[in-house]
């Protein structure tokens, strides 16, 4: 079976999105809505899914969120977070993303999210991560806010990281330096 998605801008009504989900252009959904096509047919075994925005990232980032709010018990990977949730005031982000990130882990929502820069993503998904990778940083304004998690002689280092090489932070336990990378793998033309 051949199924599509579509994504709406943010100008489109909410009747047209929802519209959107309930009948797909080119496949049918086997549940009366998007959250039953997950909860009925999906979870019978495991998949993958991969959702690639273009436009209005936080805004379809907020409907993402949502949906996965109903499937539930699922983990969602963003790459470049700052897109999708970028720094501002605790209000700026929209509800389903902040709902997602606060209490997500009571429905067994999982979260992850990479970003080339710490600084540009937003303090209440920061201040709600439970483990971070903390590689090379040599921007001031991210090795200021790494300050707040990492001891001293390893804010000094994280300039001089080499690659492929991070300290982690988690809750409740000590940071501590992670090489377990090194060597695994290679950038394109580069030998093992």
């Amino acid at each position: 079976m051949k199924t599509s998605f579509a994504c709406f801008g943010a100008r489109a009504s909410r009747e047209k999105r929802r519209e959107c989900f309930m009948k797909c252009a080119r496949g049918i959904w086997l549940g009366k809505t998007f959250v039953d096509y997950f909860r009925k047919t999906r979870f019978k075994k495991k998949f993958r899914a991969m959702i690639h925005l273009r436009n209005f990232h936080p805004e379809q980032f907020n409907m993402i969120c949502g949906l996965m709010m109903k499937v539930k018990d699922c983990t969602v990977a963003v790459d470049e977070l700052s897109l999708f949730v970028p720094s501002g005031p605790p209000n700026a982000l929209p509800p389903f993303v902040q709902t997602f990130a606060i209490s997500g882990r009571h429905e067994r929502l999982r979260f992850y999210g990479t970003s080339q820069r710490f600084s540009f993503v937003h303090a209440t998904i920061r201040g709600n991560a439970s483990t971070m990778s903390f590689y090379r940083l040599t921007e001031r304004n991210d090795l200021n806010m790494a300050k707040n998690y990492l001891p001293v002689e390893m804010q000094t280092a994280l300039s001089t990281l080499p690659d492929h090489v991070c300290f982690e932070w988690s809750d409740g336990r000590s940071p501590y330096l992670n090489e377990s990378l090194v060597g695994k793998f290679a950038a394109p033309g580069e030998k093992k």
